[in-house]
């Protein structure tokens, strides 16, 4: 029952990482001089992360991706954008979460870390697109192009 509460062994790990991490601020790259095999990993992607880039570089990962969890949250929460979009840009970014807290991605999946980046892209693309759109009002349009609603922003709009 205590392994199952642990996550496996999971939680030790983190906290053996988070701590190797307040020893060694600057990152180690050679793990077997520090841990032993069980504790290669820490199971959670910016604690591996940080402890092979460094404490700055890990504060960085980290701020990337709150602010593209910012973005997620102003996309889903958008009712401009189709609802199905919505919902699979929420399931990938709850699966990509959940995903990166318990997998080794740095060393163990890298396909997962690279796909969780090109992700974060196409969340961007799309939250810079909508924002870069201009919605008029659809009584202001003739009738011919009331289907145009929303409109590309042209330099004679702004």
């Amino acid at each position: 029952a205590t392994d199952l509460a642990s996550g496996n062994g999971r939680t030790e790990r983190m906290m053996y990482w988070l701590n190797v991490i307040v020893e060694y601020p600057a990152g180690i790259s050679n793990f077997s001089s520090t841990s032993s095999w069980r504790y290669m990993w820490a199971h959670n992607f910016w604690i591996d992360y940080t402890k092979i880039g460094g404490l700055f570089s890990g504060l960085c990962m980290l701020l990337f991706s709150f602010r593209n969890l910012i973005m997620t949250a102003k996309v889903v929460l958008n009712r401009r954008i189709n609802k199905s979009l919505r919902t699979v840009i929420l399931s990938f970014s709850l699966a990509f979460l959940l995903a990166l807290f318990v997998e080794p991605t740095m060393q163990g999946a890298p396909q997962m870390m690279l796909s969780y980046f090109m992700y974060c892209g196409i969340v961007k693309g799309i939250y810079v697109y909508e924002k870069n759109l201009v919605y008029l009002p659809r009584q202001d349009f003739p009738e011919f192009l009331k289907t145009l609603v929303p409109l590309r922003k042209f330099a004679f709009l702004n």
